[in-house]
Formats: C-alpha cells, structure tokens, sequence
C-alpha cells in the first residue's frame, strides 16, 4: 500500500477547482511542520492512508485559503501552543507530553481543555496518554488510539549474513557487541549538547558504563541530528560509537540490521517507533515502561521491559539478552508478528473509524 505512494505516487488532485467550489469538510489538507524527520514521514505516510481509503486530499498550494475543509496537523504544538478557532475541522496528534513529568506540557493539556469544543479529532498513541487527553474532559468519541505505526514492508527479518554485510558497508567489526539508539535526543535541531531528558540520554550512558565495565568489547550506533550529548558522553566513558545522520528517515532499516540489542532509556514517550522497528527487524529490544511499550510489550514474550527507570534492572536485562543471543529465536518471532499487528496495513479499520465523520466521505 505504502510502498507505492512512497516511491513517488501522489494522489492525483487534478480534477479539483478551487477552494470555494467544494462541498463543506469534502477532503482532507495533511498540514506538516516539514522538520525532515519522523513527523514528515508520518505525513508521508497518512498521505498513504487517505489513498487507501479514497479520501481526496488537499494540495499544499491549497493549504492557505481553506474554509469548512478539514485539517490535519502532524504537530500538536502548531495548534495548541496559540488556539486559534476556525470554521475547519481540526485534528491532530498527542503522542506525549504529561505535565506530571514536564511541565511545559501544561499550556498544551490546558488549551485542550478550554479548546476541546473546536477539536474534532485527537490520536493517542497509547493508553496512558489517551487517560490524560479524557481527563481534559474532551469527549470520549473525539479520542482514537491508534499507535505511531510502520511501514513493514520496508523491514526485514535479518540473518546473520546481513548483519555481517551491512557491518562491512559501515566500518564495524563484527567482533563487537553492538547497541543501537536511533532516536533525538538533544534539545533543538543543532548539535544537540544539551540533553532532552525525558528522552533517557543519561539513563542511556549510566546503563551503558556499567555494560562496559563487564563487555571490553562493546560500542553504539547512532543515528540522528541532535546526538551531541550522547556522543560527548560515550567519549569520557572510553566506549567506541558511530554516528550517521540520514538524509531520508525511511533509510533507517539498514542500520537495525547491524544490531545485537536495541535499548530505549526514557522517561516519556509517545511511541518510539524504534519498539516496533526493532520488533520487525528481528532485533532484541530492552526498554523502560513508557509509550507504546506498556501496550505493546510483552516483557520476556516479545521483548525485554523494566518496571522503572532503574539502570540495575536495565543493565540486567541487557546482560540476558547479549549472555543468551542466540536462544532467543521465538520472542524474535513474536516480535515480528507484534510489528506486523500494528503495521499501517493492519490499521486501516482503525483509521477509517477516525475518518469517518470528519472527512464527509463514507470511508
């Protein structure tokens, strides 16, 4: 389904006039803040979607004079941070951001609850977030759990042969143990020094001094912009990484093939992909409770998930997974069959309920 859009088909718009000549809430403008990173294959994606489910979409050079259409958002920030009311119809995502554990979210979660009338539509990615948008006293109809997906067809289960070849394209031997952390996890779109703690990079660093200490021969592959703490840190801890940054996002399949251990360190999260990415690559996942692991994971069934933030029992899972690699064929195969659940193909029904009543289209 995805593949075909991604290769270059767009949804063909050429039979549409104007802006003024359209039925009220007829079609659909997918508005991206265009970061060049995850939010913009979401857009990309639900482009990908809306195809599947014949939902006209709105040209961009549209996007300026809609009225009575409907819009949706990739970020929340754009909406929430100054609520503006319109006469479209208006949805968006909230993956994260519970003021409980930063307070900057405070302003967001408040705008929801003096805005929720004018919101048509909200996606969740998980249960604990959906409990927080309810809380706001938004109606239950308006919230939809739908996870931040994948598209599965773009991974693989790999082998050995694989991990060694694509070892040999990046330049690492094959003798080393090999972590993976693929998300962003400095404050702003720069070299990223400054930590994003709700993201973990100094959960990640603490977890990985301690498998240092036991592992002469361990190091970590970094993908992303914004690494530079992680990177200043590795560094003083003496522990080998390599970093590349990716032109394209969706090239991020080749580098989870490299892996023997996939970890995610933070304290809030609306997914990460990377769950379900490793999952359907066939990588070993260790990763704290948070986002779309408390619905997903199955700890020791298809992955590995601490109860806390806890290093110890971070480390001790690590510890299993690198000790006992190569036992671990059946939860690598639960793992995929759980990416597999949850692709975008898998979703379809989930987002033709969102649809339906938004875009005036029966889906």
């Amino acid at each position: 389904m995805l593949r075909n859009f991604l290769r270059g088909i767009l949804y063909n718009l050429s039979g549409f006039k104007t802006p003024s000549s359209w039925l009220p809430h007829s079609k659909l403008y997918i508005k991206s803040e265009n970061s060049n990173w995850v939010l913009d294959t979401i857009k990309e994606e639900m482009l990908g979607v809306c195809q599947e489910l014949s939902i006209p979409v709105v040209q961009e050079k549209f996007g300026y004079k809609l009225k009575d259409q409907s819009i949706f958002y990739t970020s929340k920030y754009e909406v929430l941070e100054n609520f503006k009311r319109q006469n479209n119809k208006i949805a968006f995502p909230y993956y994260h951001g519970d003021p409980s554990l930063d307070n900057k979210f405070k302003k967001l979660v408040e705008s929801i609850e003096m805005n929720h009338q004018w919101i048509d539509r909200i996606q969740v990615s998980h249960s604990q977030i959906e409990q927080l948008i309810l809380n706001t006293g938004i109606e239950e109809s308006k919230i939809h759990k739908i996870p931040i997906s994948i598209d599965i067809n773009k991974f693989d289960l790999r082998g050995d042969q694989e991990k060694e070849r694509i070892r040999e394209v990046l330049n690492i031997p094959t003798s080393e143990i090999l972590i993976g952390s693929f998300q962003k996890d400095g404050n702003g779109w720069g070299e990223g020094k400054e930590p994003k703690l709700i993201k973990g990079p100094d959960i990640f660093l603490t977890v990985a001094k301690a498998l240092k200490d036991k592992y002469d021969n361990l190091s970590v592959l970094l993908t992303g912009p914004a690494r530079g703490y992680m990177k200043k840190g590795l560094s003083e801890l003496g522990i080998p990484y390599y970093h590349y940054f990716l032109k394209d996002y969706s090239d991020i399949s080749d580098f989870y093939k490299a892996l023997d251990l996939y970890l995610i360190t933070s304290r809030e999260e609306g997914g990460p992909r990377a769950i379900l990415e490793s999952m359907a690559s066939g990588v070993p996942l260790v990763t704290t409770k948070v986002g779309q692991a408390i619905d997903l994971v199955r700890h020791n069934k298809n992955a590995w998930m601490a109860e806390s933030n806890n290093t110890d029992e971070l480390v001790h899972w690590c510890e299993h997974v690198i000790d006992g690699f190569n036992s671990y064929e059946e939860i690598l195969y639960n793992a995929r069959k759980t990416a597999e659940e949850n692709s975008y193909d898998q979703q379809i029904i989930l987002w033709r309920q969102f649809m339906n009543g938004f875009v005036n289209k029966n889906v």
